[in-house]
């Protein structure tokens, strides 16, 4: 039995959640804002953690957000005076 849920497919502010254990490809891309390639990439860079169940590639998404943690900060930009 398969276990795909087709009938709701997380947006970008959920597929963070952090009840969630694995995301795919697709909503790890989502959930940084990124393409499904540039996923791929960071898997293959192994700068983030994927594992295969089946033929299902599934993101760790506790090594998503400690990439997502890891990337510098925007400096704050100063009020107009």
């Amino acid at each position: 039995m398969a276990a795909t849920d087709t009938a709701s497919t997380p947006t970008s502010s959920a597929a963070l959640d952090s009840s969630r254990l694995a995301l795919s490809i697709t909503e790890a891309a989502q959930a940084v804002g990124l393409s499904k390639s540039s996923v791929y990439e960071l898997i293959a860079d192994r700068k983030i953690v994927a594992r295969k169940a089946g033929r299902r590639s599934l993101v760790d998404a506790a090594s998503l957000r400690a990439w997502l943690s890891s990337l510098p900060q925007l400096p704050e930009r100063r009020a107009a005076a």
